[in-house]
């Protein structure tokens, strides 16, 4: 992801990442992530990974440019394959889709016992919630962040082997957020909004979806409850 065009996303996930011995960056692209982190004195050192070579060789030129070669180190590498021997202690899986992310996580995710992740899935964040409960990974910390007319979800997990249940609800808008954090103006409503089509689409089809309607009045409840409203400090 080229972060340079979602600064407010880039300083969302940066939020999260303070005192990182090791920082790793998954799919780091143009190496953006690692060199802010850096630069703002949040890791002491960095790995970026990438699967593809063209954007890697533009991720060393980055890294050289910024006068961070000996403390960067570029990573050709398939998802977590090749960071073991970096000991990293905060990863950042991020700007892909969900169902990506939580394939990267299933290949090698719980050998990294006491590493924090921050993961920011673009689509299915409820299939990775799913995943990350049910796989023995505790979330501590999330946030919805809008960018560019756009949500985006951020979620800080770490495993410690103890599985989960969590409800559609707080799949699909995160138990933290709805618990503490709360919600950007205008996401809520973009998620009735959703809802409510679908919901609407199967009853003109003669359908009913329990989990649809049971999603849509819990986002009507949050909305009348004042839960539209971002409690973390802004970016």
């Amino acid at each position: 992801m080229k972060y340079t065009d979602n600064e407010r996303r880039l300083g969302a996930i940066l939020g999260f990442i303070n005192n990182a011995q090791t920082l790793a960056d998954v799919g780091t692209d143009h190496a953006y992530l690692p060199i802010r982190a850096l630069r703002e004195g949040r890791a002491v050192r960095a790995v970026a990974s990438d699967i593809n070579p063209l954007p890697l060789e533009k991720a060393k030129r980055n890294i050289a440019k910024a006068g961070l070669g000996d403390r960067i180190v570029t990573v050709l590498a398939d998802g977590l394959s090749g960071l073991g021997g970096f000991s990293p202690d905060v990863i950042v899986i991020a700007g892909m889709g969900g169902e990506l992310i939580t394939s990267i996580m299933e290949n090698g995710a719980r050998s990294f016992r006491g590493a924090t992740f921050i993961l920011q899935p673009n689509t299915h964040e409820h299939d990775l919630r799913r995943f990350l409960y049910s796989n023995g990974f505790d979330v501590r910390d999330e946030r919805v962040v809008e960018d560019k007319e756009k949500f985006y979800q951020i979620i800080v997990a770490a495993y410690d082997g103890k599985t989960r249940e969590a409800s559609l609800p707080e799949l699909i808008l995160g138990r933290v957020n709805i618990e503490k954090n709360g919600f950007p103006d205008g996401y809520l409503e973009k998620v009735r909004a959703r809802f409510s089509r679908r919901v609407s689409g199967l009853r003109r089809a003669g359908k009913e979806s329990p989990e649809d309607c049971e999603v849509l009045s819990f986002v009507e409840t949050l909305i009348k409850e004042g839960k539209n409203n971002d409690r973390k400090t802004t970016v």
